[in-house]
Protein backbone atom coordinates (compact mmCIF):
# COMPACT_ATOMS: atom_id res chain seq x y z
CA UNK A 1 0.00 0.00 0.00
CA UNK A 2 1.11 3.56 -0.68
CA UNK A 3 0.51 6.81 1.18
CA UNK A 4 -2.72 8.47 0.08
CA UNK A 5 -4.26 5.21 -1.10
CA UNK A 6 -7.87 4.61 -0.02
CA UNK A 7 -9.14 1.29 1.29
CA UNK A 8 -12.84 0.49 0.77
CA UNK A 9 -13.43 4.22 0.11
CA UNK A 10 -13.34 4.68 3.86
CA UNK A 11 -9.75 4.55 5.11
CA UNK A 12 -6.90 6.72 3.78
CA UNK A 13 -3.42 5.28 4.27
CA UNK A 14 -1.15 7.86 5.93
CA UNK A 15 2.10 5.98 6.51
CA UNK A 16 3.71 2.67 7.39
CA UNK A 17 4.27 2.37 11.15
CA UNK A 18 5.42 -1.21 11.60
CA UNK A 19 6.45 -4.41 9.89
CA UNK A 20 6.44 -7.96 11.22
CA UNK A 21 7.01 -11.45 9.96
CA UNK A 22 3.43 -11.83 8.81
CA UNK A 23 2.17 -8.35 8.08
CA UNK A 24 2.71 -4.63 7.58
CA UNK A 25 0.96 -2.11 9.82
CA UNK A 26 -0.21 1.25 8.48
CA UNK A 27 -1.60 4.36 10.14
CA UNK A 28 -4.88 5.30 8.46
CA UNK A 29 -7.53 8.00 8.72
CA UNK A 30 -11.23 7.09 8.85
CA UNK A 31 -12.70 9.50 6.28
CA UNK A 32 -16.19 9.24 7.80
CA UNK A 33 -15.50 9.99 11.47
CA UNK A 34 -12.00 11.51 11.14
CA UNK A 35 -10.38 9.05 13.55
CA UNK A 36 -6.98 7.37 13.36
CA UNK A 37 -6.86 3.58 13.06
CA UNK A 38 -4.09 1.03 12.65
CA UNK A 39 -4.52 -1.34 9.71
CA UNK A 40 -2.65 -4.66 9.64
CA UNK A 41 -2.26 -5.96 6.10
CA UNK A 42 -1.27 -9.45 4.99
CA UNK A 43 -0.68 -10.35 1.36
CA UNK A 44 -2.54 -13.44 0.20
CA UNK A 45 0.68 -14.65 -1.41
CA UNK A 46 1.86 -15.45 2.11
CA UNK A 47 -0.98 -17.91 2.54
CA UNK A 48 1.26 -20.70 1.25
CA UNK A 49 2.36 -20.95 4.87
CA UNK A 50 -0.71 -22.45 6.54
CA UNK A 51 0.65 -21.78 10.03
CA UNK A 52 1.08 -18.06 9.35
CA UNK A 53 -2.35 -17.69 7.77
CA UNK A 54 -4.01 -19.59 10.62
CA UNK A 55 -2.24 -17.36 13.14
CA UNK A 56 -3.37 -14.28 11.23
CA UNK A 57 -7.04 -15.26 11.12
CA UNK A 58 -6.90 -16.47 14.72
CA UNK A 59 -5.72 -13.03 15.86
CA UNK A 60 -8.76 -11.40 14.30
CA UNK A 61 -11.17 -13.98 15.71
CA UNK A 62 -9.75 -13.67 19.25
CA UNK A 63 -9.63 -9.88 19.41
CA UNK A 64 -13.19 -9.48 18.12
CA UNK A 65 -14.44 -11.19 21.30
CA UNK A 66 -12.33 -9.21 23.80
CA UNK A 67 -12.89 -5.87 25.52
CA UNK A 68 -10.17 -4.64 27.88
CA UNK A 69 -8.30 -1.31 28.03
CA UNK A 70 -5.02 -3.21 27.73
CA UNK A 71 -6.01 -4.83 24.43
CA UNK A 72 -6.64 -3.29 20.98
CA UNK A 73 -10.16 -3.56 19.54
CA UNK A 74 -10.91 -4.76 16.03
CA UNK A 75 -13.42 -2.46 14.32
CA UNK A 76 -13.44 -3.75 10.73
CA UNK A 77 -12.05 -6.43 8.42
CA UNK A 78 -11.58 -5.62 4.73
CA UNK A 79 -10.70 -8.35 2.21
CA UNK A 80 -9.49 -7.81 -1.34
CA UNK A 81 -8.28 -10.22 -3.98
CA UNK A 82 -4.67 -9.50 -2.92
CA UNK A 83 -4.85 -8.69 0.78
CA UNK A 84 -6.64 -9.22 4.06
CA UNK A 85 -6.79 -6.05 6.20
CA UNK A 86 -7.68 -5.79 9.89
CA UNK A 87 -8.71 -2.33 11.08
CA UNK A 88 -8.01 -1.88 14.79
CA UNK A 89 -7.31 0.68 17.50
CA UNK A 90 -4.26 2.82 16.87
CA UNK A 91 -2.21 2.63 20.05
CA UNK A 92 -0.20 5.80 20.60
CA UNK A 93 3.17 5.50 22.31
CA UNK A 94 6.15 3.25 21.75
CA UNK A 95 7.04 -0.33 22.53
CA UNK A 96 8.58 -1.18 25.87
CA UNK A 97 11.53 -2.66 23.96
CA UNK A 98 12.20 0.71 22.28
CA UNK A 99 11.87 2.62 25.54
CA UNK A 100 14.33 0.35 27.35
CA UNK A 101 16.76 0.49 24.42
CA UNK A 102 16.65 4.29 24.25
CA UNK A 103 16.46 5.18 27.93
CA UNK A 104 17.87 2.14 29.71
CA UNK A 105 16.27 -0.19 32.28
CA UNK A 106 13.57 1.46 34.43
CA UNK A 107 13.83 1.62 38.25
CA UNK A 108 12.42 -1.25 40.29
CA UNK A 109 9.26 0.66 41.25
CA UNK A 110 8.40 1.08 37.54
CA UNK A 111 9.20 -2.59 36.83
CA UNK A 112 6.81 -3.67 39.58
CA UNK A 113 4.07 -1.29 38.38
CA UNK A 114 4.42 -2.56 34.82
CA UNK A 115 4.46 -6.15 36.05
CA UNK A 116 1.23 -5.66 38.01
CA UNK A 117 -0.41 -4.03 34.96
CA UNK A 118 0.62 -6.95 32.72
CA UNK A 119 -0.79 -9.38 35.30
CA UNK A 120 -4.12 -7.56 35.10
CA UNK A 121 -4.26 -7.94 31.30
CA UNK A 122 -3.17 -11.58 31.37
CA UNK A 123 -5.66 -12.35 34.17
CA UNK A 124 -8.45 -11.04 31.91
CA UNK A 125 -7.29 -13.36 29.11
CA UNK A 126 -6.88 -16.35 31.42
CA UNK A 127 -10.36 -15.84 32.89
CA UNK A 128 -12.03 -16.27 29.50
CA UNK A 129 -13.87 -19.54 28.88
CA UNK A 130 -11.84 -21.40 27.80
CA UNK A 131 -8.73 -19.43 28.86
CA UNK A 132 -6.76 -17.53 26.20
CA UNK A 133 -3.02 -18.13 26.32
CA UNK A 134 -1.11 -15.17 24.84
CA UNK A 135 2.14 -17.15 24.24
CA UNK A 136 4.25 -14.25 22.94
CA UNK A 137 4.69 -11.82 25.84
CA UNK A 138 7.86 -9.76 25.36
CA UNK A 139 8.80 -6.06 25.48
CA UNK A 140 8.44 -5.77 21.70
CA UNK A 141 4.74 -6.71 21.96
CA UNK A 142 3.93 -4.26 24.76
CA UNK A 143 3.00 -0.69 23.92
CA UNK A 144 3.53 2.02 26.54
CA UNK A 145 0.97 4.77 26.03
CA UNK A 146 1.78 8.47 26.66
CA UNK A 147 0.21 8.36 30.14
CA UNK A 148 2.03 5.14 31.07
CA UNK A 149 -0.73 2.57 30.50
CA UNK A 150 0.24 -0.71 28.84
CA UNK A 151 -1.38 -2.43 25.88
CA UNK A 152 -0.58 -5.84 24.38
CA UNK A 153 -0.28 -6.06 20.61
CA UNK A 154 0.20 -8.91 18.11
CA UNK A 155 -2.14 -11.77 18.98
CA UNK A 156 -0.89 -13.83 16.05
CA UNK A 157 0.01 -16.92 18.08
CA UNK A 158 -2.41 -16.59 20.99
CA UNK A 159 -4.72 -19.58 21.41
CA UNK A 160 -7.52 -20.89 23.56
CA UNK A 161 -6.60 -23.61 26.02
CA UNK A 162 -7.85 -27.00 24.80
CA UNK A 163 -9.01 -29.01 27.80
CA UNK A 164 -8.86 -32.46 26.22
CA UNK A 165 -5.62 -31.87 24.32
CA UNK A 166 -2.22 -32.73 25.78
CA UNK A 167 -0.05 -30.93 23.22
CA UNK A 168 0.08 -27.82 21.02
CA UNK A 169 -0.64 -28.23 17.32
CA UNK A 170 2.16 -25.87 16.28
CA UNK A 171 5.43 -24.74 17.78
CA UNK A 172 5.49 -20.95 17.93
CA UNK A 173 7.01 -18.29 20.16
CA UNK A 174 10.03 -16.06 20.62
CA UNK A 175 13.19 -17.70 21.94
CA UNK A 176 14.26 -16.29 25.25
CA UNK A 177 10.69 -15.38 26.19
CA UNK A 178 8.63 -18.42 25.21
CA UNK A 179 8.36 -21.20 27.78
CA UNK A 180 10.13 -24.54 27.17
CA UNK A 181 6.84 -26.37 26.66
CA UNK A 182 6.04 -24.11 23.68
CA UNK A 183 8.94 -25.73 21.83
CA UNK A 184 7.94 -29.26 22.83
CA UNK A 185 5.71 -31.46 20.70
CA UNK A 186 4.68 -33.44 23.80
CA UNK A 187 3.25 -30.63 25.93
CA UNK A 188 0.42 -28.12 25.66
CA UNK A 189 1.03 -24.54 26.69
CA UNK A 190 -1.27 -23.23 29.42
CA UNK A 191 -1.58 -20.17 31.66
CA UNK A 192 1.77 -21.02 33.25
CA UNK A 193 3.42 -20.54 29.85
CA UNK A 194 2.47 -16.86 30.00
CA UNK A 195 3.84 -16.72 33.56
CA UNK A 196 7.22 -17.89 32.23
CA UNK A 197 7.14 -15.18 29.55
CA UNK A 198 6.23 -12.58 32.16
CA UNK A 199 9.29 -13.58 34.20
CA UNK A 200 11.47 -13.25 31.09
CA UNK A 201 9.92 -9.84 30.34
CA UNK A 202 10.58 -8.67 33.91
CA UNK A 203 14.19 -9.81 33.46
CA UNK A 204 14.48 -7.75 30.26
CA UNK A 205 13.10 -4.72 32.11
CA UNK A 206 15.69 -5.16 34.85
CA UNK A 207 18.74 -5.87 32.66
CA UNK A 208 17.88 -4.14 29.41
CA UNK A 209 18.42 -7.26 27.35
CA UNK A 210 16.80 -10.55 26.38
CA UNK A 211 17.29 -13.59 28.64
CA UNK A 212 18.11 -15.64 25.53
CA UNK A 213 21.84 -15.75 26.22
CA UNK A 214 23.16 -18.90 27.85
CA UNK A 215 24.84 -16.90 30.60
CA UNK A 216 22.15 -14.57 31.81
CA UNK A 217 23.46 -11.18 32.87
CA UNK A 218 23.61 -10.60 36.61
CA UNK A 219 20.77 -8.42 37.81
CA UNK A 220 21.68 -4.89 38.99
CA UNK A 221 22.16 -4.25 42.70
CA UNK A 222 19.10 -1.99 42.58
CA UNK A 223 16.87 -5.06 42.02
CA UNK A 224 15.78 -6.51 45.35
CA UNK A 225 16.10 -10.18 46.13
CA UNK A 226 12.30 -10.26 46.41
CA UNK A 227 11.86 -9.30 42.76
CA UNK A 228 14.67 -11.68 41.76
CA UNK A 229 12.93 -14.53 43.59
CA UNK A 230 9.65 -13.77 41.78
CA UNK A 231 11.41 -13.75 38.38
CA UNK A 232 13.15 -17.02 39.18
CA UNK A 233 9.92 -18.74 40.21
CA UNK A 234 8.15 -17.47 37.08
CA UNK A 235 10.94 -18.87 34.87
CA UNK A 236 11.17 -22.35 36.38
CA UNK A 237 11.67 -24.87 33.55
CA UNK A 238 8.95 -27.18 34.90
CA UNK A 239 5.48 -25.58 34.76
CA UNK A 240 4.49 -27.25 38.06
CA UNK A 241 7.26 -25.32 39.84
CA UNK A 242 6.03 -21.90 38.67
CA UNK A 243 3.24 -19.85 40.17
CA UNK A 244 -0.07 -21.63 39.64
CA UNK A 245 -1.91 -18.55 38.39
CA UNK A 246 -1.19 -15.03 37.17
CA UNK A 247 -3.12 -13.64 40.17
CA UNK A 248 -0.53 -15.22 42.44
CA UNK A 249 2.21 -13.37 40.53
CA UNK A 250 0.24 -10.14 40.86
CA UNK A 251 -0.10 -10.68 44.60
CA UNK A 252 3.63 -11.39 44.91
CA UNK A 253 4.58 -8.23 43.00
CA UNK A 254 2.17 -6.19 45.13
CA UNK A 255 3.73 -7.60 48.32
CA UNK A 256 7.34 -7.60 47.16
CA UNK A 257 8.83 -7.32 50.65
CA UNK A 258 7.39 -10.67 51.67
CA UNK A 259 9.43 -12.33 48.91
CA UNK A 260 12.69 -10.61 49.82
CA UNK A 261 15.34 -13.15 50.84
CA UNK A 262 16.58 -10.97 53.68
CA UNK A 263 13.03 -10.48 54.96
CA UNK A 264 12.16 -14.18 54.82
CA UNK A 265 15.51 -15.19 56.28
CA UNK A 266 14.96 -12.68 59.08
CA UNK A 267 11.50 -14.12 59.76
CA UNK A 268 12.80 -17.69 59.83
CA UNK A 269 15.80 -16.70 61.95
CA UNK A 270 13.47 -14.92 64.36
CA UNK A 271 11.35 -18.06 64.69
CA UNK A 272 14.42 -20.26 65.21
CA UNK A 273 16.02 -17.96 67.78
CA UNK A 274 12.72 -17.65 69.59
CA UNK A 275 12.42 -21.45 69.60
CA UNK A 276 15.96 -21.88 70.95
CA UNK A 277 15.35 -19.31 73.70
CA UNK A 278 12.07 -20.90 74.65
CA UNK A 279 13.58 -24.37 74.69
CA UNK A 280 16.47 -23.10 76.85
CA UNK A 281 14.02 -21.53 79.29
CA UNK A 282 11.99 -24.71 79.43
CA UNK A 283 15.12 -26.73 80.25
CA UNK A 284 16.29 -24.24 82.86
CA UNK A 285 13.05 -23.24 84.50
CA UNK A 286 10.34 -25.55 83.24
CA UNK A 287 6.72 -24.55 83.70
CA UNK A 288 3.60 -24.36 81.60
CA UNK A 289 4.21 -20.75 80.52
CA UNK A 290 7.26 -21.64 78.48
CA UNK A 291 5.61 -24.75 77.10
CA UNK A 292 2.71 -22.61 75.87
CA UNK A 293 5.12 -20.15 74.28
CA UNK A 294 6.91 -22.94 72.44
CA UNK A 295 3.55 -24.27 71.25
CA UNK A 296 2.78 -20.79 69.89
CA UNK A 297 6.06 -20.93 67.95
CA UNK A 298 4.98 -24.20 66.35
CA UNK A 299 1.64 -22.61 65.42
CA UNK A 300 3.52 -19.69 63.84
CA UNK A 301 5.60 -22.06 61.73
CA UNK A 302 2.48 -23.96 60.65
CA UNK A 303 0.77 -20.63 59.84
CA UNK A 304 3.61 -19.49 57.57
CA UNK A 305 3.57 -22.85 55.84
CA UNK A 306 -0.17 -22.63 55.17
CA UNK A 307 0.16 -19.12 53.75
CA UNK A 308 2.90 -20.33 51.42
CA UNK A 309 0.83 -23.38 50.43
CA UNK A 310 -2.18 -21.17 49.66
CA UNK A 311 -0.06 -19.11 47.27
CA UNK A 312 1.00 -22.28 45.46
CA UNK A 313 -2.53 -23.62 45.01
CA UNK A 314 -4.13 -23.19 41.59
CA UNK A 315 -7.72 -23.89 42.63
CA UNK A 316 -9.55 -21.18 44.53
CA UNK A 317 -11.40 -23.58 46.83
CA UNK A 318 -8.13 -25.15 47.95
CA UNK A 319 -6.58 -21.72 48.48
CA UNK A 320 -9.44 -20.81 50.80
CA UNK A 321 -9.19 -24.07 52.73
CA UNK A 322 -5.48 -23.45 53.40
CA UNK A 323 -6.25 -19.91 54.58
CA UNK A 324 -9.11 -21.14 56.80
CA UNK A 325 -6.64 -23.52 58.43
CA UNK A 326 -4.16 -20.67 58.87
CA UNK A 327 -6.80 -18.56 60.65
CA UNK A 328 -7.48 -21.43 63.05
CA UNK A 329 -3.75 -21.86 63.72
CA UNK A 330 -3.21 -18.18 64.62
CA UNK A 331 -6.46 -16.21 64.81
CA UNK A 332 -4.58 -13.08 65.89
CA UNK A 333 -2.54 -12.76 62.68
CA UNK A 334 -3.80 -10.44 59.94
CA UNK A 335 -2.50 -11.89 56.64
CA UNK A 336 -4.84 -14.88 56.20
CA UNK A 337 -7.97 -12.81 56.84
CA UNK A 338 -6.98 -10.23 54.24
CA UNK A 339 -6.11 -12.85 51.63
CA UNK A 340 -9.46 -14.59 52.10
CA UNK A 341 -11.36 -11.31 51.65
CA UNK A 342 -9.36 -10.63 48.46
CA UNK A 343 -10.23 -14.08 47.08
CA UNK A 344 -13.93 -13.57 47.83
CA UNK A 345 -13.87 -10.32 45.82
CA UNK A 346 -11.65 -11.30 42.90
CA UNK A 347 -14.46 -12.70 40.69
CA UNK A 348 -16.71 -9.70 41.37
CA UNK A 349 -19.28 -11.63 43.43
CA UNK A 350 -19.38 -12.54 47.13
CA UNK A 351 -21.86 -15.38 46.86
CA UNK A 352 -24.31 -16.75 49.42
CA UNK A 353 -22.27 -19.97 49.71
CA UNK A 354 -19.10 -17.96 50.27
CA UNK A 355 -20.88 -16.03 53.00
CA UNK A 356 -21.80 -19.33 54.68
CA UNK A 357 -18.11 -20.33 54.51
CA UNK A 358 -17.11 -16.93 55.88
CA UNK A 359 -19.48 -17.15 58.85
CA UNK A 360 -18.34 -20.69 59.62
CA UNK A 361 -14.57 -20.41 59.09
CA UNK A 362 -13.64 -16.73 59.53
CA UNK A 363 -16.13 -14.69 61.55
CA UNK A 364 -15.89 -16.77 64.78
CA UNK A 365 -12.14 -16.02 64.99
CA UNK A 366 -12.34 -12.23 64.47
CA UNK A 367 -11.60 -10.44 67.74
CA UNK A 368 -12.00 -6.76 68.64
CA UNK A 369 -8.81 -7.10 70.69
CA UNK A 370 -6.64 -7.50 67.58
CA UNK A 371 -4.76 -4.37 66.46
CA UNK A 372 -5.96 -4.87 62.87
CA UNK A 373 -9.61 -5.41 63.90
CA UNK A 374 -10.98 -2.14 62.53
CA UNK A 375 -8.97 -2.38 59.30
CA UNK A 376 -10.37 -5.88 58.76
CA UNK A 377 -13.92 -4.73 59.54
CA UNK A 378 -13.54 -1.94 56.98
CA UNK A 379 -12.45 -4.41 54.27
CA UNK A 380 -15.27 -6.85 55.10
CA UNK A 381 -17.74 -3.97 55.00
CA UNK A 382 -16.58 -3.06 51.48
CA UNK A 383 -16.82 -6.73 50.48
CA UNK A 384 -20.51 -6.79 51.41
CA UNK A 385 -21.20 -3.30 50.06
CA UNK A 386 -19.86 -3.90 46.54
CA UNK A 387 -19.75 -7.65 45.99
CA UNK A 388 -22.48 -9.31 48.05
CA UNK A 389 -24.80 -11.42 45.88
CA UNK A 390 -28.33 -10.00 45.78
CA UNK A 391 -31.36 -10.21 43.52
CA UNK A 392 -32.01 -6.47 43.82
CA UNK A 393 -29.75 -5.29 41.01
CA UNK A 394 -31.58 -2.23 39.71
CA UNK A 395 -31.60 -0.22 42.96
CA UNK A 396 -29.32 -0.06 46.02
CA UNK A 397 -29.87 -3.32 47.90
CA UNK A 398 -31.06 -2.85 51.50
CA UNK A 399 -29.89 -6.36 52.43
CA UNK A 400 -26.41 -5.62 51.07
CA UNK A 401 -26.24 -2.29 52.92
CA UNK A 402 -27.54 -3.81 56.13
CA UNK A 403 -24.86 -6.50 56.07
CA UNK A 404 -22.17 -3.92 55.29
CA UNK A 405 -23.41 -1.54 58.01
CA UNK A 406 -22.77 -4.21 60.64
CA UNK A 407 -19.05 -4.11 59.80
CA UNK A 408 -18.63 -0.40 59.02
CA UNK A 409 -20.21 0.53 62.35
CA UNK A 410 -17.38 -1.25 64.14
CA UNK A 411 -14.79 1.16 62.73
CA UNK A 412 -14.87 3.76 65.48
CA UNK A 413 -11.21 4.40 66.19
CA UNK A 414 -10.32 7.55 68.08
CA UNK A 415 -7.67 8.28 65.44
CA UNK A 416 -9.66 9.98 62.67
CA UNK A 417 -7.99 8.33 59.68
CA UNK A 418 -9.25 8.43 56.10
CA UNK A 419 -10.48 4.84 56.50
CA UNK A 420 -12.48 5.94 59.54
CA UNK A 421 -14.07 8.82 57.61
CA UNK A 422 -14.96 6.53 54.69
CA UNK A 423 -16.36 3.86 57.02
CA UNK A 424 -18.57 6.48 58.64
CA UNK A 425 -19.74 7.64 55.21
CA UNK A 426 -20.64 4.07 54.20
CA UNK A 427 -22.43 3.49 57.51
CA UNK A 428 -24.38 6.75 57.24
CA UNK A 429 -25.50 5.99 53.68
CA UNK A 430 -26.63 2.52 54.72
CA UNK A 431 -28.54 3.94 57.68
CA UNK A 432 -30.20 6.52 55.40
CA UNK A 433 -31.56 3.88 53.02
CA UNK A 434 -32.74 1.67 55.89
CA UNK A 435 -34.65 4.42 57.71
CA UNK A 436 -35.68 7.03 55.13
CA UNK A 437 -39.10 5.51 54.32
CA UNK A 438 -40.17 5.51 57.99
CA UNK A 439 -38.80 9.02 58.52
CA UNK A 440 -40.74 10.29 55.50
CA UNK A 441 -43.96 8.82 56.87
CA UNK A 442 -43.30 10.49 60.23
CA UNK A 443 -42.24 13.75 58.50
CA UNK A 444 -38.90 13.56 60.29
CA UNK A 445 -36.68 13.42 57.21
CA UNK A 446 -35.44 17.04 57.21
CA UNK A 447 -31.67 17.24 56.83
CA UNK A 448 -31.23 13.52 56.06
CA UNK A 449 -30.95 14.04 52.31
CA UNK A 450 -28.23 16.65 52.55
CA UNK A 451 -26.16 14.47 54.91
CA UNK A 452 -26.50 11.47 52.59
CA UNK A 453 -25.52 13.63 49.59
CA UNK A 454 -22.41 14.83 51.45
CA UNK A 455 -21.44 11.24 52.29
CA UNK A 456 -21.90 10.17 48.65
CA UNK A 457 -19.76 13.13 47.60
CA UNK A 458 -17.04 11.95 50.01
CA UNK A 459 -16.97 8.51 48.37
CA UNK A 460 -17.09 10.05 44.89
CA UNK A 461 -14.12 12.34 45.62
CA UNK A 462 -12.17 9.43 47.10
CA UNK A 463 -12.61 7.49 43.87
CA UNK A 464 -11.44 10.53 41.89
CA UNK A 465 -8.18 10.57 43.87
CA UNK A 466 -7.60 6.82 43.78
CA UNK A 467 -9.12 4.84 40.91
CA UNK A 468 -10.93 1.80 42.34
CA UNK A 469 -11.81 -1.50 40.67
CA UNK A 470 -14.38 -1.00 37.92
CA UNK A 471 -17.13 -2.83 39.86
CA UNK A 472 -16.52 -0.56 42.86
CA UNK A 473 -16.64 2.60 40.75
CA UNK A 474 -19.79 1.54 38.91
CA UNK A 475 -21.65 0.43 42.04
CA UNK A 476 -20.87 3.77 43.71
CA UNK A 477 -21.94 5.69 40.61
CA UNK A 478 -25.21 3.77 40.42
CA UNK A 479 -25.94 4.47 44.08
CA UNK A 480 -25.25 8.18 43.62
CA UNK A 481 -27.52 8.35 40.55
CA UNK A 482 -30.28 6.51 42.45
CA UNK A 483 -30.04 9.06 45.25
CA UNK A 484 -30.27 11.98 42.81
CA UNK A 485 -33.21 10.54 40.85
CA UNK A 486 -35.28 9.01 43.65
CA UNK A 487 -34.85 11.72 46.27
CA UNK A 488 -34.51 14.89 44.19
CA UNK A 489 -37.35 16.65 46.05
CA UNK A 490 -35.85 15.93 49.46
CA UNK A 491 -32.41 16.97 48.27
CA UNK A 492 -33.79 20.23 46.88
CA UNK A 493 -35.66 20.85 50.13
CA UNK A 494 -32.40 20.32 52.06
CA UNK A 495 -30.59 22.94 49.99
CA UNK A 496 -29.04 20.89 47.15
CA UNK A 497 -29.86 22.91 44.03
CA UNK A 498 -31.15 21.41 40.79
CA UNK A 499 -28.03 22.72 39.00
CA UNK A 500 -25.77 20.96 41.48
CA UNK A 501 -27.63 17.67 41.08
CA UNK A 502 -27.61 17.86 37.28
CA UNK A 503 -23.92 18.75 37.25
CA UNK A 504 -23.04 15.67 39.32
CA UNK A 505 -25.27 13.52 37.11
CA UNK A 506 -23.47 14.85 34.04
CA UNK A 507 -19.99 14.16 35.41
CA UNK A 508 -20.96 10.62 36.42
CA UNK A 509 -22.43 9.95 32.97
CA UNK A 510 -19.31 11.22 31.19
CA UNK A 511 -16.97 9.13 33.36
CA UNK A 512 -19.07 5.98 32.98
CA UNK A 513 -19.16 6.41 29.19
CA UNK A 514 -15.35 6.50 29.12
CA UNK A 515 -14.96 3.50 31.42
CA UNK A 516 -13.85 0.29 29.68
CA UNK A 517 -15.77 -2.58 31.25
CA UNK A 518 -14.32 -6.09 31.16
CA UNK A 519 -16.98 -8.43 32.62
CA UNK A 520 -20.64 -9.15 31.81
CA UNK A 521 -21.64 -7.78 35.23
CA UNK A 522 -19.86 -4.45 34.81
CA UNK A 523 -21.06 -4.12 31.20
CA UNK A 524 -24.66 -4.50 32.42
CA UNK A 525 -24.04 -2.00 35.22
CA UNK A 526 -22.66 0.52 32.74
CA UNK A 527 -25.73 0.21 30.50
CA UNK A 528 -28.04 0.55 33.52
CA UNK A 529 -26.31 3.70 34.81
CA UNK A 530 -26.36 5.39 31.42
CA UNK A 531 -30.06 4.57 31.04
CA UNK A 532 -30.78 6.00 34.49
CA UNK A 533 -28.85 9.16 33.63
CA UNK A 534 -30.82 9.63 30.42
CA UNK A 535 -34.14 9.24 32.21
CA UNK A 536 -33.03 10.93 35.41
CA UNK A 537 -32.30 14.39 34.05
CA UNK A 538 -35.96 15.11 33.32
CA UNK A 539 -37.10 13.44 36.56
CA UNK A 540 -34.81 15.65 38.63
CA UNK A 541 -36.07 18.75 36.82
CA UNK A 542 -39.74 17.81 37.37
CA UNK A 543 -39.17 16.94 41.03
CA UNK A 544 -37.38 20.22 41.73
CA UNK A 545 -40.09 22.23 39.98
CA UNK A 546 -42.78 20.52 42.08
CA UNK A 547 -40.81 21.23 45.24
CA UNK A 548 -40.51 24.89 44.28
CA UNK A 549 -44.25 25.09 43.57
CA UNK A 550 -45.16 23.41 46.86
CA UNK A 551 -42.79 25.71 48.69
CA UNK A 552 -44.32 28.77 47.07
CA UNK A 553 -47.85 27.58 47.87
CA UNK A 554 -46.86 26.94 51.46
CA UNK A 555 -45.53 30.49 51.85
CA UNK A 556 -48.69 31.95 50.23
CA UNK A 557 -50.94 29.99 52.53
Amino acid sequence: MKEGMRLANKYEILKEIGKGGMSIVYLAMDLHIHKMWAIKVMKRTHSSSSILMQAWTKEADLLKELDHPGLPRIVDIVETSEEVCIVMDYIEGETMETMIRDYGPPPQARIIAWGVALCDILAYLHQQSPPIIYRDLKPGNIMVKPKGELCLIDFGIARRYQINNDRDTTVLGTQGYASPEQFSIDQQSDCRSDIYSLGATLYHMACGRSPLHKEMQALPDTISSGLQNIMQKCMELEPKNRYASILQVQYALSHIQEYDTHYRHKQKLHLRLTGICLLFCMLCFGGGVWANAYAHLLHAQAYEGLLEAALQEKREDKQKQKLYQAVKELPHRKEAYMQVVAIYAQDGCFSFLEEVDFKRNIQPYISHEDVFYEELCFQIGKLYWYYYETKQEAQPSISRMKAAYFWFSKVHTHVKTQAYALAQAYANIAKFHQTITLRMEEVEDAGMYQRCYQDMERLYQQHQMKAPAEIVELESDRMFVCLLVNYARGLHRDGISEERMLFRMKTIKEEVMQLNTTTPKTKALKVEILRMCEEGTSRIHVACQKEKQDGTMGKTA
